[in-house]
């Protein structure tokens, strides 16, 4: 379902893919949520000419998290505070090897819009799922 959303609105000739300052700004404040964040160590946070999924963000998870749903809250917490209120559409796929977020989220009608993944993974990771 996310992806169909996010292939609509990749392909809706009203609205643009963030870019410039605009993507520099969301960069800022992906770096600054996630570096923040107990919960998370930040492994890397690329961008990719893909306007499906423009960043994609490596974290894994910090020595300090003791269970599984902690990490489910930080990254939907996380997700609050850098989604536009406008309008945003994200899923999150959680297994034994990693939790998957995609999302998309616009800035407003007929404006820019900004796609990505993040993927939390490690042995942190795989010892919470497995308790979990």
């Amino acid at each position: 379902m996310i992806e169909e959303i996010i292939n609509k609105i990749t392909n809706s000739p009203n609205i643009q893919a963030s870019d410039g300052d605009n993507l520099l700004g969301m960069d800022y404040d992906v770096f600054h949520c996630f570096e923040s964040n107990s919960v998370f160590e930040v492994e890397e946070i690329s961008h990719a000419n893909n306007n499906e999924c423009m960043f994609d963000i490596k974290l894994s998870v910090s020595k300090t998290t003791r269970e599984l749903h902690e990490l489910v809250h930080a990254i939907k917490a996380s997700w609050e505070f850098l989604q536009y209120r406008y309008f945003e559409a994200s899923s999150l796929i959680v297994s034994k090897k990693s939790a998957v977020f995609r999302f998309v989220t616009v800035i407003g009608e007929n404006q820019f819009y900004v796609t990505g993944k993040i993927i939390v993974s490690g042995t942190v990771y795989e010892k919470l799922a497995k308790s979990a």
